[in-house]
């Protein structure tokens, strides 16, 4: 039986009295998208991901409710801007070694062991993995001795693998070793080709497995800003494309945000303009699919990020994102008692978890999804 799910969107700047109606098809239309039976999944910030699993209580309960939800283990990445400052070390026997002056800080460099990646194992679930496998420091042997150890100890959990984090970010924003100035598509296209071809030399079989893109930013904020239309089209060739599983962006609000803007940042307009941007049709072209790879509200801390509004703009964002295509959303859980974002912090669950909790229910059980509305 096919489960067919006309949902209307949310309607955040209507009046009650200005309520819309919508007409019901008896039958699925035709622009109807199928929907991935685990499509709401959680992104954990690199260095933090040991802390989820082993220091914070309400980790495992609060993912356990998608678990029951999908009937089956909720999919998860490991990655986030810590990823391109680590460093694997064979000999270390604890998960991960840095320093910081304040504990809610992110380490600017940081080391990992092998034991890393038992947790994946302890976890069990299908997993995109970014850990490490860091194109901004540009050791390519590390990286290397990480993976092979990663495929050694997980492979059977390894649903993707991402190497580098936010790569049109490298030069404008971290200034990290891979890359020159200018920094533009050419110049890292041809560079993730160049790595993507060498992951694949060295990591042999299964394929596809590797995650495209991973792109911050997917409009020109500078000329030929770097973007996967073009990686796609220009740099990949038909090797790597043939081992890409799965072309990845990330997706945190489109706007100069102010602290106090949570109402015109929660309309259900700007969420669809924001998705708009993203460049869907693309992958879609290239015969793979789109995930958002790293999403939430905002990148900068907001207290708003934790407020029922953002639990809604969150499920907005959730159905929204699943009509148009894309695949899964994982929502990133950054560094632990301060990104607001986050679905929970050492002692109490936040608001967003609720509404991403709400958007995978709403289709739980559900084929395919359609947009009631055009987003204006």
């Amino acid at each position: 039986m096919v489960h067919f799910i006309f949902l209307a969107s949310l309607g955040l700047g209507s009046s009650v009295l200005a309520a819309p109606n919508y007409v019901v098809p008896d039958a699925q239309p035709k622009n109807a998208v199928a929907i991935d039976p685990a499509p709401v999944g959680a992104s954990f910030e690199f260095f933090m991901w040991p802390s989820y699993m082993t220091n914070i209580s309400l980790t495992l309960p609060c993912i356990d409710h998608f678990n029951k939800l999908y009937n089956r283990k909720m999919p998860i990445r490991i990655g986030g801007t810590t990823q391109d400052r680590a460093t694997y070390d064979p000999a270390l026997k604890g998960y991960v070694s840095y320093s910081v002056n304040d504990p809610l800080e992110a380490p600017m460099s940081l080391t990992y062991g092998p034991k890393f990646f038992d947790l994946i194992k302890k976890f069990g679930s299908e997993t995109i993995l970014g850990g490490g496998f860091n194109r901004g420091l540009n050791n390519r042997t590390n990286t290397f001795a990480a993976v092979l150890k990663a495929k050694e100890k997980v492979a059977k959990y390894l649903w993707a693998i991402e190497l580098g984090n936010e790569p049109d970010l490298y030069w404008k924003y971290w200034q990290y070793p891979v890359a020159e100035a200018p920094w533009n598509e050419t110049q890292e296209g041809d560079n993730a080709a160049d790595w993507a071809q060498d992951f694949i030399n060295h990591w042999k079989s299964p394929l596809p497995i590797l995650a495209g893109g991973g792109y911050a930013i997917p409009f020109e904020i500078e000329p030929d800003w770097p973007n996967l239309p073009y990686l796609i089209e220009n740099s990949y060739n038909k090797t790597v494309k043939d081992a890409t599983k799965v072309y990845n962006g990330h997706l945190y609000a489109f706007s100069n945000a102010t602290a106090n803007d949570l109402g015109p940042e929660m309309k259900h307009q700007r969420v669809v303009q924001d998705l708009n941007l993203l460049p869907i049709s693309s992958a879609r072209a290239a015969g793979r699919p789109y995930i958002l790879g790293e999403t939430g509200f905002h990148g900068l801390d907001y207290e708003m990020d934790s407020t029922f509004g953002s639990a809604i703009q969150t499920t907005d964002k959730t159905l929204r994102a699943l009509t148009l295509g894309i695949q899964r959303l994982f929502y990133h859980q950054g560094t632990i008692n301060q990104a607001f974002f986050n679905w929970w912090w050492s002692d109490h669950v936040n608001a967003p978890f609720y509404g991403a909790y709400f958007g995978a229910l709403a289709v739980a059980g559900g084929d395919s999804i359609v947009a009631s509305d055009d987003g204006t």
